[in-house]
């Protein structure tokens, strides 16, 4: 595959999973030590479009228009926004959501969560608004 094509599935996949530029460097800087891709290799493109792939980026064509859309994600942002309506979480913002994360997972953002740790999340997040006494969400 051409650099120039590589390149272009990474931009892709970043816009489709929604990664702020602050976000996208920090993952190609813990990945590889860089902080743009056009400083990897041929093998670390590779490397970075099927780690994209496995958060949920799709390259094939019929699937280019549409960002693909996480349930666990939209879970931990629909609990992480209740808290915060409910006045118990300070900051509502992503930056916030992803420090929290950080601290009970140790993965720098949502984007990067894997299943099981998107399950712990989610956990904490409910046990977390049932002893604020708001109840939870399944």
């Amino acid at each position: 595959m051409s650099r120039n094509s590589d390149l272009a599935k990474i931009h892709m996949g970043k816009k489709q999973l929604g990664l702020v530029d602050e976000t996208y460097r920090g993952l190609l800087s813990d990945m590889f030590g860089v902080d743009s891709a056009g400083d990897l290799s041929n093998a670390q493109r590779w490397s970075l479009i099927k780690h994209l792939e496995g958060l949920g980026a799709e390259f094939s064509r019929k699937h280019q228009k549409r960002a693909p859309v996480d349930p666990q994600a939209k879970k931990i942002k629909a609990l992480w926004s209740s808290l915060h309506r409910a006045g118990v979480v300070r900051d509502g913002s992503d930056r916030a959501l992803d420090t929290y994360i950080m601290r009970q997972v140790k993965v720098r953002s949502l984007a990067w969560l894997n299943i099981a740790q998107a399950s712990a999340v989610i956990e904490s997040l409910k046990k977390w608004k049932e002893r604020e006494g708001l109840g939870h969400d399944d």
